[in-house]
């Protein structure tokens, strides 16, 4: 981190990622140089076969340069699909359009570069936008990286250009817009066909998380009418079948075989591969964004562990190993360093080695290759090249065993999904049991959290005759050992049968399904109350406001909500006092986080129940000293200088108080850093709430996660 970022607020560090990349000296540094270089450089491949192929149907749109090229023996110029066709030539297209057509070699070389560099900034982009806390990183490790520098800039492959359309696919998808994604996958497969292997496993995805066969079918039908639509033009064309679809390259994937029974009987190594690879993608569940990019990574390393590489086909792995390592510890990042030393290498070492060639453009004069040198050297030339490859394959097996082993089989077997985590909320009526559920609601989602309420155990309805005899805080007046009951099927993940209680109306509704969620939360005025309850809580929360402030909310919400009088709504509190005293607030000692607001001002009996009235409240939250706290208060207290109170009492506790509620902006600034654990769940747009709800909702949301890693360490 530069000095100046250093000193610009959390929240512009954290949340403005665009700013560190325009601030950024060494964005602007690689993107000037790979201009430069655009023009100073380009393989055969770009030179004699591509910009050829391209240029012809700059010069002729109308016609078919697929045929054209075909009938005439070159059948190897350009094995891509007709949309990697129209992006690459549009540029040249547009100029032609103002009358800038003719231009030297060098010029057109650049602009025929000016796609890939698109591509490569829309890959760079997404990234950043997945993981804004670590764009510094990012800079140096995808937008610096010397292997894909030399893929694009110095070689000229495309391979880029998929790659961009791919990750746009899972950005779009992972977003929810399903049918956008859709299209794009089908423009991705329509510049490369080697991105069919990231079909299945959308669909997988698509179908686990949202369980709509329509939408999958939908999804598959609109991807590949995307792909027959960009190929229309040429489908029919026998040399664009040939040249895109049954070309050497291609072959060199699809035939990877072993031959056994003697030579009689071949295996086709990468049919099988994508078979296991698309059933193994059905047996786990690929929940969120982390398991998709690492499950479509691992997929194309796998696939390149039997080939002898082309240049370019690296690109297709090392965005999403980027994006899996840059979260690792350093070790793992000098094992992707290895990789790419390995990579040059090996190129180097091959007889067809252009790198000496590549820089003067294909000026026809003859250049020795590592290959030829050491042949006249009286080595064996194909030793060096066979160490060089083994060494290759082998550091990119152990990039694949760790994405399968820390992005792949790690998460399943702590899984979120193997049982709910269970959160219990309690407190006396009106403390503020139901917002706090509704924010870790909105934190979490509707799909991955759910409430239930403890009123829906009472015993009897509205006016019934018991209740004469009862208050509603005895707990003889509920069902509480029939909630034991509910909360043990809850916790071993089985659906439950459940009635609700309608304070609306006073009645009982009909038994309804309640599906676990990852997270359950039981929010009610007696849920520590027995003690085989309590042991079944993975958090157990207490909300204790001052006496006033949770009058004052018990009147507004009961006048509100359920048309009561003031005086009706403090009798019955008054009534009531000495069962809250003796079965409700004793359940505090029980709780793993208490939350009190407290008034710096007592609420006058006039101002009680009035709507409106602002209470100048501190938020206090006394919880555990398990709980590490320190790098979380550390920038709260960056965030708002003098606003928090941390310390630790005398009774294993340790307590958080706030003079006054964060701004969102900053309570998204912190979450981005301390709650990736939601990202877990595949939740990555979370509704933050404004004022003390959002503090809450960072707060407990934090203590969550810790409680979550703890839970897998025992």
């Amino acid at each position: 981190m530069t000095e100046t970022s250093a000193s610009l607020p959390l929240r512009e560090r954290v949340l403005d990622w665009t700013g560190q990349i325009a601030r950024s000296p060494l964005f602007w540094f690689v993107l000037a140089l790979k201009l430069i270089v655009s023009g100073l450089a380009g393989s055969d491949y770009l030179t004699h076969l591509f910009v050829p192929f391209i240029s012809s149907f700059v010069a002729d749109p109308l016609s078919n340069p697929y045929e054209t090229f075909w009938s005439i023996g070159s059948h190897a110029n350009f094995p891509y699909p007709a949309l990697m066709l129209f992006i690459e030539g549009f540029p040249h297209l547009a100029l032609r359009a103002v009358g800038l057509g003719e231009l030297g070699q060098r010029a057109v070389l650049v602009l025929y570069r000016l796609p890939l560099l698109a591509a490569d900034i829309t890959i760079f982009l997404v990234l950043c936008r997945w993981l804004r806390t670590h764009v510094a990183l990012l800079l140096r490790l995808y937008w610096a990286c010397p292997l894909l520098f030399y893929i694009s800039y110095v070689h000229g492959q495309l391979d880029a250009i998929p790659v961009a359309l791919l990750m746009a696919c899972i950005y779009c998808l992972i977003s929810g817009r399903h049918m956008l994604a859709a299209v794009l996958l089908g423009c991705a497969l329509a510049t490369k066909t080697h991105i069919i292997v990231s079909l299945p496993i959308a669909l997988v995805y698509l179908w686990q998380n949202t369980s709509r066969k329509k939408l999958v079918a939908k999804f598959l039908a609109l991807s590949l009418a995307v792909f027959v639509f960009w190929n229309i033009p040429y489908l029919t064309s026998t040399g664009f079948l040939k040249m895109v679809f049954l070309n050497p390259e291609q072959a060199r994937i699809g035939l990877a075989q072993i031959s056994v029974s003697g030579g009689n009987t071949t295996f086709f190594i990468i049919p099988a591969l994508i078979t296991c690879l698309i059933a193994y993608s059905l047996h786990i569940h690929i929940q969120n964004r982390d398991l998709l990019l690492s499950f479509i990574g691992f997929s194309f390393g796998s696939i390149l562990l039997f080939v002898a590489p082309a240049q370019g086909w690296y690109f297709w792995i090392v965005p999403f190993f980027i994006y899996f390592f840059s979260r690792l510890s350093p070790p793992y990042l000098g094992l992707f360093m290895l990789l790419q030393i390995a990579y040059f290498v090996y190129f180097a070492l091959t007889p067809t080695s252009d790198y000496a060639t590549v820089w003067r453009l294909g000026d026809g004069n003859r250049h020795i290759t590592l290959f030829e040198l050491a042949g006249t050297l009286g080595i064996d030339p194909q030793l060096p090249l066979n160490i060089s490859f083994t060494i290759l394959q082998s550091v990119l097996f152990l990039c694949c065993a760790v994405v399968y082993h820390r992005g792949i089989r790690l998460p399943q077997q702590h899984k979120l999904t193997a049982r709910p985590y269970m959160i219990g909320i309690a407190g006396d009526s009106g403390a503020g049991k139901s917002t706090l559920s509704d924010g870790l609601q909105a934190l979490f989602g509707a799909r991955h959290l759910d409430v239930i309420c403890g009123d829906d155990m009472h015993k009897w309805q509205r006016g019934h005759d018991r209740w004469v005899e009862f208050t509603h805080l005895d707990p003889r007046a509920n069902e509480l050992h029939n909630e034991l009951h509910y909360l043990r099927s809850i916790r071993q993940n089985r659906l439950i049968w459940r009635r609700h209680y309608d304070h609306n109306t006073g009645r009982f509704t009909e038994d309804h399904p309640i599906k676990p969620r990852s997270v359950m939360i039981l929010e009610g005025l007696h849920a520590y109350y027995l003690k085989p309850a309590r042991e079944l809580y993975d958090l157990k929360i207490f909300v204790k406001p001052d006496a006033d402030v949770l009058l004052h909310r018990k009147v507004v919400r009961d006048m509100r909500k359920r048309n009561y009088t003031k005086e009706a709504v403090i009798a019955a509190v008054q009534k009531r006092m000495a069962d809250s005293r003796k079965y409700i607030v004793t359940q505090e000692r029980f709780a793993d986080i208490v939350v009190s607001f407290l008034s710096r001002e007592t609420i006058s009996a006039d101002d009680i129940g009035r709507a409106g009235l602002l209470i100048d409240e501190r938020l206090r939250i006394t919880l555990s000293n398990a709980f590490f706290f320190d790098k979380l208060v550390d920038d709260l207290h960056e965030a708002m200088p003098g606003n928090l109170h941390h310390y630790y009492d005398d009774n294993d506790l340790q307590v958080l108080e706030f003079d006054h509620p964060f701004e969102i902006e900053d309570i998204k600034a912190l979450a981005e850093r301390h709650l990736d654990g939601l990202q877990d769940f595949g939740v990555y747009n979370p509704e933050w709430r404004p004022g003390w709800e959002g503090l809450l909702q960072l707060v407990l949301g934090y203590c969550i996660f810790h409680g979550w890693h703890d839970r897998h360490a025992a």
